[in-house]
């Protein structure tokens, strides 16, 4: 009995001691009790004194809890059948994670009952990969929510993503865009023809990466209210073989709108200014004229339209020109106000005097400290200079 014994023995013990020399160097052999039947230089130096109780060592390091416990049984419990099993498991200290172990189970094949046990510190690789997933993440964030829509669309037009910005800009959640039901050219008020962009990539892309330029369309949303657009894209082939796009989208509402106001501006600007009962001109730095309004023209020269980049003192008699250079002069020169003057125009009226204006000034001033022109209003004071002459001699 005692030989059949011993038989036996040699018979479990042969095809053991073949599969250890193959796992001497990878880690921790383990008996079905958990007893240490060989261990490498790596194991023993991360588990100090394990030889006859490895998986008690490899608890402590991971932490006593009923967790560790029970993720460490169910290991064993797997490779004990004959099944391998691997678990990455943190280590936690008494602030929270301070590093991660890979735990591996695998059962030796012709030798029953014996498993090598491998522990790897892949704390590094763990801080890599979350540090990626973070960038990841913050890309995605910004890609979800920037204020820009993004967008791509398949060879067939059919959306494969779409931001929250394009998305919201259509009336819809971005995963109703990329459901697989709809497609660029549904939400086009005008369709281009089918291969060109942006309804779809081109069939013949000459070159993956290729820039298609930038389109300016007319989108329409869910309440069919349009949204003028305006895309950049590029045209990549996809892993499968097919076309699909990168496709940037700016919302040309909030500029169209601000387009609209300033020209409303613009254009009551223009009717004050034009139709002003006051006479304005506009002088550049030199005092030449730039703009006027038709007071103004009327005013000094109602039949010489020919008025552009000619000088203020050509409008004025002879004998004030000197005094009406040094007033703009000194306007130039300070910007503080400066009082205003009575001036002779060329221009008569029916009784056939020179008529008379007070004229004030402002300065133009670019922002820098100098001054880019000068803006002139003309009050006639004719009638009121003659009676007041007339009061007098009276």
């Amino acid at each position: 009995m005692a030989d059949q014994d011993q038989d036996q023995s040699q018979k479990t013990e042969e095809p053991t001691q073949k599969r250890l020399d193959d796992a001497k160097k990878k880690g921790d052999v383990v008996d079905s009790r958990g007893r240490a039947l060989f261990a490498n230089v790596g194991f023993e130096g991360m588990f100090p004194e394990s030889a006859h109780a490895p998986l008690a060592r490899l608890g402590e390091r991971i932490g006593r809890s009923p967790e560790t416990s029970e993720r460490i049984g169910r290991m064993t419990s797997a490779v004990n059948k004959g099944v391998p099993m691997t678990d990455e498991i943190a280590l936690r200290d008494g602030v929270g994670v301070s590093g991660w172990l890979r735990v591996a189970a695998y059962p030796l094949d012709g030798a029953p009952g014996y498993a090598l046990w491998t522990v790897e510190d892949i704390t590094s690789r763990r801080r890599m990969e979350q540090t990626i997933h973070d960038e990841q993440a913050k890309l995605v964030d910004f890609l979800e929510n920037a204020p820009i829509g993004f967008y791509s669309v398949d060879q067939n037009g059919r959306f494969v993503f779409a931001n929250n910005a394009f998305a919201g800009w259509l009336g819809y959640e971005p995963d109703e865009l990329v459901s697989g039901e709809m497609h660029l050219h549904q939400c086009l008020v005008s369709k281009p023809a089918p291969g060109t962009a942006p309804y779809r990539p081109s069939s013949d892309m000459p070159d993956e990466g290729a820039e298609t330029g930038g389109y300016e369309v007319t989108l329409k949303g869910r309440n069919g209210v349009p949204v003028q657009v305006y895309i950049g894209q590029t045209e990549v082939r996809g892993s499968g073989g097919g076309l699909r796009t990168r496709t940037v989208a700016r919302d040309l509402t909030p500029e169209r709108e601000w387009e609209q106001a300033l020209r409303r501006s613009e254009q009551r600007f223009a009717r004050f200014f034009e139709d002003a009962p006051v006479g304005i001109v506009l002088l550049d730095a030199e005092g030449r004229v730039t703009e006027s309004n038709r007071t103004w023209r009327s005013l000094v020269a109602p039949v010489d339209q020919k008025l552009l980049g000619r000088r203020i003192t050509d409008f004025v008699v002879d004998d004030d020109n000197g005094k009406v250079s040094a007033w703009l002069e000194r306007v130039m020169a300070d910007a503080d106000l400066i009082a205003p003057t009575d001036v002779r125009l060329r221009t008569v009226n029916e009784a056939g005097n020179n008529r008379i204006a007070t004229i004030y000034v402002s300065r133009m001033d670019d922002g820098q400290g100098g001054v880019y022109g000068l803006i002139v209003h003309f009050l006639e004071t004719t009638e009121q200079r003659t009676l007041e002459v007339q009061f007098a001699q009276g």
